[in-house]
Order: C-alpha cells, then sequence, then structure tokens
C-alpha cells in the first residue's frame, strides 16, 4: 500500500544547500527570428512565442547544490521518482502523471518493491524527459557543469537504465566532453528502490523560461572553443519529433 506524502522542493527537503549561483534580474532579448511551429501547433506556438521567445524581463532563481537526507529514496520504473521520507519531490516527478498521482504513485512507491543500498557520494540526475535531447541540453547537463565546476571528480551521478545506449548515446558523449567518464554513472535498476549513502541534486538551472548565465558559462568551459562570427541556424520542425537543418549549407 502506498503511504501518504506530500509535495515538497529539492530546497525544502535539503538537508543542506551550497550556493553555485545566486538568484537574479535578467533582461532577455528576443531568442527567434524564424519558427514553422505555429505550421502544426498554433497555440503552442502563441504560448512559445509570448512566454519564451520574447524579449522580457525575468527573475532567474538560485542554483544549489543540496544535499539530501538520509532515507532518500530513488523509485526506479518508466519515470525514475524521488521521495525523502514523507516528502515527493517536485522536480522528479513527471508532470503528465500528478493528474493521476495516487494511481501512478501505487506503482512505484511500494514497501514490497526490491531495495538497493549504493555507497559514496552520488548526485542525482535520472528524472523525466531525460532521454529528451533538449531536456538534457537545456535543463539537466548545466546541473553537471556547474557541479563539476565547484566540485570536479567528487560525484558519481545517478542515471536512468539503459544510458548511454540508443537515444542517449549523444548524451553520454557530453558528459565525457565535461569530463565525467562512464566509471563514473550509476545506471539505476528498474522496478527496484535505491538508498544512498550521501545523495546530492542540483536546483534548477532553468528558472523563468531561461538558462541561468553562470550554467551557460559552465557549460562554454567545457566545450573546445572555436573562434570565428556567430553563425545563424534554422532548425524547424517535422510533423512528429524530427527536426530540419534549414540552411545547413551556410
Amino acid at each position: 500500500m502506498t503511504r501518504r506524502l506530500a509535495w515538497a522542493t529539492l530546497r525544502e527537503a535539503a538537508a543542506t544547500r551550497e550556493a553555485l549561483a545566486p538568484a537574479i534580474m535578467l533582461p532577455v532579448p528576443a531568442a527567434l527570428r524564424l519558427t514553422n511551429l505555429g505550421d502544426t501547433r498554433p497555440d503552442f506556438a502563441r504560448h512559445m512565442q509570448e512566454a519564451v521567445y520574447a524579449p522580457r524581463r525575468v527573475r532567474l532563481e538560485a542554483v544549489e547544490l543540496v544535499r539530501l537526507p538520509a532515507g532518500s529514496t530513488v523509485h526506479a520504473g518508466s519515470s525514475d521518482i524521488l521521495t525523502c521520507g514523507p516528502l515527493l519531490l517536485r522536480e522528479h516527478f513527471p508532470p503528465y502523471g500528478e493528474a493521476d498521482a495516487p494511481r501512478f504513485l501505487s506503482h512505484m512507491v511500494n514497501p514490497a518493491r526490491p531495495r538497493l543500498e549504493l555507497p559514496g557520494e552520488c548526485l542525482l540526475l535520472s528524472r523525466w524527459g531525460l532521454a529528451t535531447w533538449g531536456h538534457w541540453l537545456a535543463e539537466l547537463l548545466p546541473l553537471v557543469a556547474m557541479a563539476e565546476a565547484a566540485h570536479p571528480g567528487r560525484f558519481t551521478y545517478i542515471l536512468p537504465a539503459g544510458f548511454g545506449e540508443g537515444a542517449t548515446q549523444s548524451h553520454a558523449q557530453s558528459l565525457r566532453l565535461h569530463g565525467v567518464s562512464p566509471g563514473r554513472w550509476l545506471a539505476l535498476r528498474p522496478g527496484h528502490d535505491h538508498g544512498f549513502a550521501a545523495l546530492h541534486a542540483v536546483t534548477p538551472a532553468w528558472t523563468g523560461m531561461a538558462l541561468h548565465p553562470a550554467a551557460g558559462d559552465a557549460l562554454r568551459r567545457g566545450v573546445p572553443h572555436r573562434p570565428g562570427p556567430a553563425r545563424k541556424v534554422a532548425l524547424l520542425r517535422e510533423p512528429g519529433t524530427g527536426r530540419t537543418l534549414l540552411n545547413e549549407a551556410e
């Protein structure tokens, strides 16, 4: 039987917190010159144009490295979720599951599931959306870059089952680019709960519909610099999940 859980954020659940970047107000310029999203999803295109791509001034929250309390558990399944005692962590719960959370949780948070204990200092990356390249590149890889900048080589990264295979091969390559070799990541076992000697996480670097500049700086430090003028990229959507680079010849 699923126990009763209350929603909490990583900050609210943290045993300790370390600032990696402060909260700031930031003017954000227009970020888009060309899109065909309206051809297939006009309502979503309007939202993106007004809330994401438009010039605006936004508050970006502080980015913090948190250590989670003893007894924190990652429940591995189709979407890996995180509980800290009686708390269910929002950042690691899929938004598509919130409408039917009790039924979703009945399969995931269950005392009958086998439990594994993982040693050492671990940092949780596995969460909904990881396999999507945009989520990985804009939301999750920046957390690795910031953690490595603050504490190089300290953490073992917790990732979903099958990481580095199939659709996540490029994800694995980007981790290596930031100095995280396969010897420093652990894949979760589906259908199992995972406990930790010391579990950490990084609070979101993507808030206010924008990436914190400190996260962007950390990402750039991990990528070989190629001097030269900036290039415009025309990346248009195809039906489904496809993308086409329209100006590849340039």
